[in-house]
C-alpha cells in the first residue's frame, strides 16, 4: 500500500520514490567545526556542488536521494529544500542520534529513552527545529564491536519514534559490526523487520552473518560503494553476487554513504573520502559499479528489485509479507 513520505519539499506518494539511493549525504559539518578560526566554508561552493551532483544523477536516473545524516554532523535543512528545489531530485533527511564516539551530542547522553524518541517524532511529525522540514527517515548508529549505553537508548528511541510514526529506520554500522545486535534491540522494541536496513554491511565479506541480518526480516545496506577506505568494491562485488546467488535480492539496497561538501577539515581516514568526493560524485554506482554487476550476470531487473522497490517498501506500511525468493 503506498505511503506518504516526507521529503524537504513536503509528502510524496512512496510510489513517486522511483530509483533511490538510499544512503548519501549532500553537507557533512564535523561537530565543533565553528570553533577552528583557519576553516573556510563557502556556502555559495558547497551548494553548487550539492546541485551539480544532484542533476548529475538525476539525469542517470535518479528520483530520491535520503540523507540520512544524524544530530551532531550539521543537518542543514533549509540547504537540503534549496538544492532539492534547484536539482529536482526528492530528498530525504533525517531524525537520529550519531554513535557515540563521534558526533552524539552531550545533551541526549543524559536524556531518556522516551525524551529522545519525543524528539524524534517532533522532528518527523512538527519538523526540525523552527524550519517547519520534516525529516523522513529515522537514523540510528553504533560504534565498533560494541552497543554503548547511550547507543542503546537512542536505537530504542528510533524504534518507538518508528513505532509512533510508521516511518523505517536505517542504521550506520561501524566496519560492518553490530549489525544483528541493532537489528534485535529494534525487532525486541516491536518495530516491524521490513521497517529496518541496517546499514554498510558492504564492509563486511561474512556471508553468514549478512544472512542472519537478512533472516530476521531487515535490509541491509550494500552502501558505501566507492569508499576505498571502507572496502574496495570488487569485495563488494563478490559479496553482493553471492547473496543474490542466494536469493536475497529482496533484502538488499544500493547506495554510496558519499558526501558532495565536507565543512571543516577532515579526519584520519576521511582524508581519503574528500578526494574521492572529487573523483567518484554521487554518479559513481551508475558510472563503474552497475555495469560490474550486469557484467557479472546480474540482470536489469534485479538491479530495479535493489534501487526501486526495496526503498520503496522500506517506507510503505503495508501489512502484506513478502514472499522470500530463496525459499
Amino acid at each position: 500500500m503506498e505511503t506518504a513520505v516526507n521529503t524537504v519539499l513536503g509528502p510524496i506518494s512512496s510510489g513517486e520514490l522511483g530509483v533511490t539511493l538510499i544512503h548519501e549525504h549532500l553537507k557533512v559539518a564535523w561537530l565543533g567545526w565553528a570553533m577552528d578560526p583557519f576553516n573556510t566554508y563557502d556556502v555559495k561552493s558547497a551548494l553548487k556542488s550539492a546541485i551539480d551532483n544532484m542533476k548529475e544523477v538525476k539525469a542517470l536516473g535518479v528520483s530520491t536521494v535520503v540523507d540520512p545524516l544524524p544530530m551532531g554532523l550539521g543537518r542543514d535543512p533549509d540547504f537540503h529544500a534549496e538544492v532539492a528545489q534547484a536539482s529536482g531530485v526528492n530528498i530525504i533527511i533525517s531524525t537520529g542520534l550519531d554513535h557515540e564516539a563521534r558526533a552524539m551530542p552531550p545533551y541526549f547522553r543524559v536524556r531518556t529513552t522516551d525524551e529522545i524518541a519525543k524528539v524524534f517524532i517532533h522532528d518527523l511529525q512538527e519538523g526540525i527545529g523552527h524550519t517547519g522540514i520534516k525529516a523522513g527517515i529515522i537514523k540510528g548508529a553504533t560504534g565498533e564491536g560494541l552497543i554503548t549505553k547511550n547507543e542503546g537508548r537512542a536505537l530504542r528511541a528510533a524504534a518507538r519514534a518508528s513505532l509512533a510514526t510508521g516511518v523505517p529506520i536505517v542504521t550506520h554500522t561501524t566496519r560492518g559490526t553490530m549489525g544483528v545486535e541493532q537489528a534485535q534491540i529494534f525487532l525486541n522494541e516491536g518495530v516491524a523487520p521490513r521497517k529496518v536496513m541496517i546499514g554498510h554491511c558492504c564492509f563486511s565479506t561474512d556471508t553468514p552473518y549478512l544472512v542472519s541480518i537478512m533472516d530476521l526480516g531487515c535490509s541491509i545496506g550494500f552502501d558505501q560503494i566507492g569508499l576505498r577506505h571502507a572496502q574496495s568494491d570488487e569485495f563488494r562485488l563478490a559479496t553482493l553476487t553471492g547473496l543474490l546467488a542466494l536469493g536475497y535480492a529482496d533484502r538488499i539496497l544500493l547506495s554510496q554513504d558519499h558526501t558532495c561538501c565536507i565543512v571543516g577539515a577532515a579526519y584520519d581516514r576521511l582524508t581519503e573520502q574528500v578526494e574521492l568526493m572529487k573523483e567518484n560524485r554521487h554518479s559513481h554506482i551508475f558510472r563503474k559499479f552497475l555495469p560490474r554487476l550486469s557484467q557479472a550476470g546480474v540482470d536489469d531487473v534485479t538491479i530495479q528489485t535493489m534501487m526501486v522497490d526495496n526503498p520503496r517498501r522500506l517506507f510503505e506500511n503495508s501489512e502484506k509479507v513478502e514472499g522470500r525468493s530463496h525459499e
